[in-house]
């Protein structure tokens, strides 16, 4: 028969995602996760395929896998997670994959659990995490993917507006709405390359794309200039090709 002592607990789960995961951020996390409790409560693991893999520090399971017998290429994760448990005084499992970072805290002393939420919070957010229950307002590739949307749609009504007045657009005028449109679309594919999620657990984390680091407003006035460069360079290439005529 199973006995339950009184008492209470307080748990916090934080879930965030877009996290750039490298060695040296999971190192930290992981410290501060686990601190103040005993080394050996603590079980940093991985699962590959069938197999679930587990030892006492990261750097420890790195090694275990890298000798392991296992298929594919052994510096991809997908997945890992650590775990420390104190008794009913201190519990926190910290879990990281391709799409997103779960913390879990629970505890017998509120001060502790909060406090270690901020912390780890603090972290996560340094590297990129977004709190997935967090309402935000447009992030620059929602704003990029607006314009890109806006630019297809006013290069489609240009296109359509030559052919119902049956003119024949010039070259140079083809030419912008081309360049426009393709440009508009690297920026758009290059902003949402360099914010997807990262789990790099055997070395760093690449370091973040230029423009990750610009604010809405100076990445708009990025795409207008590219697109003024570009149009006027296609405004003087029409006006050359007709003097040429």
């Amino acid at each position: 028969m199973t006995t339950h002592q009184p008492g209470q607990q307080t748990e916090k789960r934080m879930v965030f995602k877009k996290c750039r995961l490298g060695r040296s951020e999971l190192e930290r996390i992981f410290a501060v996760a686990a601190e103040g409790i005993p080394a050996d409560a603590v079980v940093i693991s991985t699962q590959r395929d069938d197999t679930r893999f587990r030892h006492r520090t990261l750097e420890e399971l790195v090694d275990l896998v890298q000798q392991a017998q296992v298929a594919g290429d052994r510096t991809r994760w997908t997945n890992v997670q650590l775990a420390a448990v104190e008794g009913r005084q201190r519990y926190v499992t910290v879990s990281a994959d391709l799409e997103r970072a779960e913390i879990h805290l629970s505890g017998e002393d509120a001060t502790w659990v909060y406090g270690q939420a901020a912390r780890l919070e603090l972290l996560l957010k340094g590297a990129g995490g977004v709190a997935a229950e967090k309402k935000r307002k447009k992030a620059p590739g929602e704003i990029f993917m607006l314009m890109f949307i806006s630019v297809a749609l006013f290069n489609g009504l240009m296109l359509a507006g030559f052919v119902v007045t049956a003119q024949r657009p010039k070259a140079g005028e083809v030419a912008t709405l081309v360049a426009i449109q393709v440009i508009s679309g690297i920026l758009l594919w290059g902003h949402q390359r360099s914010h997807r999620a990262l789990l790099h657990v055997t070395a760093e984390a690449p370091p973040t794309a230029w423009w990750r680091r610009l604010t809405v407003m100076e990445l708009s006035g990025l795409a207008a200039a590219i697109g003024g460069v570009v149009a006027a360079a296609a405004a003087v290439a029409s006006a050359g090709a007709d003097f040429m005529k």
